[in-house]
């Protein structure tokens, strides 16, 4: 399985703000204990429902803070990414 506490300590050398979420998969870590990660790492962490409240959540903060948005996650999660994304520019 994925190292966690590296992955989110890499991210949080560059992040600023991280939306977390829990994807549809049994075996996926959860967006609250992946958020403790980022807050132990001095990141604001905020953990979101679901993936189209994560896209929205940090499209809006990114457009208030004048900065762009990195998705990451699984392959598997993209497709969905993709259409909160279309959801948001038909807004």
């Amino acid at each position: 399985d994925k190292d966690y506490g590296y992955i989110s300590n890499r991210i949080s050398s560059v992040a600023r703000r991280v939306f977390c979420m829990t994807p549809d998969n049994p075996r996926a870590l959860s967006a609250k204990e992946y958020a403790a990660l980022f807050v132990a790492n001095g990141v604001d962490a905020l953990v979101c429902d679901s993936i189209e409240q994560a896209v929205e959540s940090a499209v809006c903060d990114a457009r208030a803070a004048g900065v762009g948005v990195i998705c990451l996650g699984s392959l598997y999660v993209y497709a969905d990414v993709k259409k909160a994304l279309d959801n948001i520019s038909e807004k």
